[in-house]
């Protein structure tokens, strides 16, 4: 049995960027969803927040999708209240039944999402989807409480993944340190 987006969610399409002025720092960015992406492991019982509007901008729990990389994060407390602009549509669940990291899971990682983001992409030098094609992709009906063991370990996966690249460029960076440090030794003598 599948479940299909617009069914469980709603989506908010992006500022055009050309009417966004003076703001360059409070727009959501690819370098914000990195961030987001390496902080969804310390996410935990997120609620949707519906006491304040925020038409238009990021809000802590909701999902992030970029249109051009097909990558989606869950936005953290760091980016909330950012400016969404085109590249990028805002993912709010009205469901229940939907987790919010398993769904960036499906999105980002899930080869039947891929092929169905194919075969909705448009564009011949950069392929690009439409927003309104979100709402037509369909996921597998898998009870919540799974959902949510997926979810938490996709996000504790990906943040691994980041601490280890970080501990490798540290390495790289005191093993050139340390070649470096010896070629100015054996000048010096």
């Amino acid at each position: 049995m599948k479940i299909y987006l617009k069914d469980t969610v709603q989506i908010v399409h992006g500022h055009n960027s050309s009417r966004i002025k003076n703001q360059k720092n409070e727009i959501y960015n690819v370098d914000d969803m990195v961030v987001d992406l390496n902080s969804m492991y310390c996410l935990s019982n997120l609620k949707n927040d519906d006491s304040k509007e925020t038409k238009g901008r990021t809000k802590v729990g909701q999902i992030m999708f970029n249109l051009n990389t097909y990558q989606a994060a869950v936005v953290s407390e760091q980016n909330t209240s950012k400016i969404i602009d085109q590249n990028f549509v805002q993912i709010e669940i009205k469901s229940k039944s939907l987790d919010a990291i398993y769904l960036c899971y499906m999105l980002n990682e899930s080869n039947a999402i891929k092929r169905q983001e194919n075969a909705f992409s448009q564009g011949v030098v950069v392929r690009r989807m439409a927003p309104n094609n979100i709402l037509s992709l369909s996921l597998p009906d898998i009870d919540i409480r799974r959902q949510k063991l997926i979810g938490r370990i996709y996000a504790l996966k990906i943040h691994e993944s980041f601490l280890r690249e970080n501990r490798e460029k540290m390495f790289n960076s005191l093993m050139n340190q340390v070649l470096q440090n010896s070629i100015e030794e054996k000048e010096n003598k």
